[in-house]
């Protein structure tokens, strides 16, 4: 039981982290950069910077997750445009970091 114990703790901590990181970043990305952004640029222009420093911010997880972050990060920003909700985007960042959760990226 203490190493079912143990997996059962480790997998919330990992829940936990994805969730919540999904709920900083898109706060962090599309509420406040994108935001930001809207007001001095057109929506292309806006929406590829922010997904850019999305990108930029995974830099430590290589060349390959970098690629994966700035077209997430364009998924995440087109869905906050289209529904012009906040929480659209994180239920959206969450589904999509699930499979890193299940598979360990």
């Amino acid at each position: 039981t203490e190493l079912l114990t143990y997996i059962l703790r480790g997998r919330v901590r990992c829940v936990l982290r994805t969730v919540v990181t999904g709920f900083v970043e898109e706060v962090f990305f599309r509420a406040l950069i994108l935001g930001q952004l809207l007001q001095y640029l057109s929506t292309g222009k806006a929406l590829l910077i922010s997904s850019l420093l999305f990108a930029a911010v995974h830099m430590p997880f290589g060349v390959v997750f970098m690629g994966l972050a700035f077209c997430a990060g364009v998924l995440y920003g087109t869905v906050y445009l289209w529904t012009g909700k906040l929480s659209i985007a994180m239920s959206v960042h969450c589904l999509v970091n699930l499979p890193l959760l299940l598979f360990g990226w």
